[in-house]
């Protein structure tokens, strides 16, 4: 046990000690008699050797303030009288959550016989707000009876009667998906019925609201449940545990992992909002998204976990599709920041930029999925809005079809399933955006929120210049893209290892950025025009396939 503190309650030398019953632990207070110590159950003997007299309210009203530190303590007694020979009726106060209780204590020559206490109030000041004690909500009881050995043990569970608070939060989605929020994996989150005041239980409720809200959402875009259970649990964990600060176990059920210090860890890491429940809100949709990832993909049957440039890449790419996406909408978001990096740690492959490794370059050529997570969310960013959330959706279906195959295929084909025929003009358009900062601009679909650009706190592909008459060669592969800037026109030529290599011509006048597909065959020179003033142009190859192709572009001066 962990020492919390010691102090006289009641006239004995106590301890109030943290139990790992629940993590982090259920309080109980010990009662010190010369030099030895014992809990709140065998307080009989303890007012025995400690000699004091056989005073119905005295032994009541002591027992009162020690006996309920589980749930509630800080405890003041009022109004102690005696009602009949032995029994005693009480009214308390405790500074944990301002938990006010009534008390029928019945007691005899050898101390207490039985003791019921039913929580009357909630937040009464004045009052501390603390974790432990939040089950004691009003119309929640428990009883204490005296066992053959003298000891005074609880006979039953917390119990809750009709009409009372519930010890449960939970609640119902759109499609009748039942969603419960669990306190430190203990199966109890207790719902005032309203907001208190008292923060741990506020947050609770609090946690079901956006749950719900984000649940809305993803119905919304057309993703359909398809889970194991009509059950889901959200684990509210305490920000000590060693389970995850936010995290999803990949299982074909609802779950969500999350810290009740999500938000302070990632204000310490650098990142910053400006709406704390809002950023709350944020990660609770990030994990959401590998829920109903595992629904579509259905790891377990497919006996594979999806890649993570899928799994981690989208659901950062999705944070800019909710009402709330506002306030992802700045530069030190998880979308953009990097986060506060100390010697050997890096949270650079965390957001949509850091993509530089030792070379730009070469990073696009290996493609937008290789050695990917959450920064593959540059590319998502812009296959979004060139197909939206219908799209979106089978994707995540198409990705059950081909979760078995290995490397990038597994992507790549459920691209082409999910939006047939476009999978090289989806990496054209990656590489054009990424290169003008054009192309990351729509509204959060089914929202009025105003339309936002998305890149504006990307980094850029800055690819150099192509000299007229030299040659250009890049390997790339598995969705690879290479790029020059052209300042001349001439005849392109483009020769390759592999078949099915695209070529495009983008252009930018400074307003609007455009791109075109040359249809050069292996080795045939196309015309491209010299750039307009005040226009930019680029030569951009992309290799929609698995495996790699060598592609050399080459611009000669027109004749």
């Amino acid at each position: 046990a962990e020492l919390g503190g010691r102090a006289t309650v009641a006239g004995f030398d106590t301890a109030l000690v943290l139990k790992p019953l629940v993590y982090p632990g259920v309080r109980y207070r010990l009662l010190g008699i010369d030099d030895v110590w014992c809990n709140a159950t065998g307080f009989n003997a303890a007012w025995q050797l400690a000699g004091r007299s056989v005073d119905p309210v005295a032994m009541a009203s002591a027992y009162a303030q020690v006996a309920a530190a589980p749930y509630f303590d800080g405890v003041s007694v009022s109004k102690a009288r005696e009602v009949a020979p032995g029994v005693v009726s009480l009214d308390t106060h405790a500074l944990t959550n301002g938990i006010t209780a009534s008390w029928t204590i019945v007691t005899d020559a050898s101390g207490i016989r039985q003791a019921t206490w039913t929580a009357t109030g909630f937040a009464v000041q004045p009052f501390v707000a603390e974790w432990e004690g939040i089950t004691a909500t009003p119309g929640v009881s428990r009883t204490y009876t005296e066992s053959a050995d003298g000891s005074v043990l609880p006979v039953e569970a917390l119990v809750t009667p009709p009409g009372a608070p519930e010890l449960v939060t939970e609640g119902k989605t759109a499609d009748d998906f039942t969603i419960r929020i669990n306190y430190l994996q203990s199966g109890w989150s207790p719902n005032a019925g309203q907001d208190t005041g008292v923060h741990p239980v506020d947050f609770l409720r609090f946690v079901r609201k956006v749950t719900l809200e984000n649940y809305q959402d993803f119905y919304g875009w057309g993703f359909r449940k398809n889970w194991s259970s009509d059950l889901g649990i959200v684990y509210v964990d305490s920000s000590t545990a060693a389970t995850c600060l936010a995290c999803v176990f990949i299982r074909e059920d609802f779950n969500i992992h999350i810290s009740t210090g999500v938000t302070q860890a990632l204000f310490a890491l650098g990142f910053e909002y400006p709406d704390d429940k809002m950023a709350f809100s944020n990660v609770i949709g990030h994990e959401m998204t590998h829920d109903w990832q595992n629904a579509y993909y259905k790891p377990t049957q497919n006996g594979a976990s999806a890649g993570v440039h899928f799994a981690e890449g989208i659901a950062r790419m999705q944070e800019s599709l909710h009402p709330y996406s506002g306030v992802s909408h700045q530069p030190k978001s998880l979308i953009y920041s990097v986060g506060r990096e100390a010697p050997g740690v890096s949270l650079a492959a965390n957001s949509c930029n850091g993509w530089d490794g030792a070379d730009r370059e070469a990073t696009f050529a290996a493609g937008p999925f290789t050695n990917k997570t959450y920064n593959a969310c540059y590319f998502w960013l812009t296959w979004f809005p060139n197909h939206g959330t219908s799209a979106y959706v089978d994707l995540f279906g198409a990705m059950f079809f081909h979760a078995k195959k290995t490397g990038n295929a597994e992507i790549i084909d459920a691209l082409n399933q999910a939006s047939p025929g476009t999978f090289a003009d989806d990496l054209a358009a990656f590489a054009q955006a990424s290169i003008t900062g054009k192309g990351y601009t729509w509204v959060s679909p089914g929202t009025t929120e105003p339309s936002r650009d998305w890149g504006q706190w990307l980094e850029r592909f800055v690819p150099p210049t192509l000299e007229a008459g030299q040659p250009f060669t890049k390997t790339i592969r598995d969705g690879g893209v290479m790029a020059r800037e052209i300042t001349t026109g001439g005849e392109l030529t483009m020769t390759s290892n592999r078949p099915g290599v695209g070529v495009y011509v983008i252009r930018d006048d400074g307003t609007t950025a455009t791109r075109t597909r040359i249809d050069t065959t292996d080795g045939i020179a196309d015309t491209v025009a010299a750039p307009a003033a005040g226009e930019k142009v680029w030569l951009v190859g992309v290799y929609p396939s698995l495996g790699s192709a060598s592609v050399t572009l080459r611009l000669n001066p027109a004749a």
